[in-house]
């Protein structure tokens, strides 16, 4: 999911950037689309107890529950325009 943030440059060639708060990226889209929706879902439902990385929304190895309720949370939100 794409957000738009500020980055702030600590030299020529290293900068950082905050994804806290307002500016956390939510979980969920499995399909590069920039937004979670029902092309996210059979995503997941395809790769339901797998261990596919390309599904597994948190990160933990494994595409189960807790990938769902992370999509779930995120339902029908979008990303910010490019």
């Amino acid at each position: 999911m794409r957000k738009k943030s500020l980055l702030i440059w600590d030299s020529q060639t290293q900068g950082t950037a905050t994804f806290t708060g307002n500016k956390l990226l939510p979980g969920g889209d499995l399909n590069n689309d920039n937004m979670i929706n029902f092309l996210d879902y059979s995503v997941l439902g395809l790769n339901f107890y797998t261990y596919n990385a390309g599904a597994d929304v948190n990160g933990d190895g494994g595409v189960d529950y807790y990938d769902y309720f992370s999509l779930y949370l995120n339902w029908l939100t979008g990303g910010d325009p490019e």
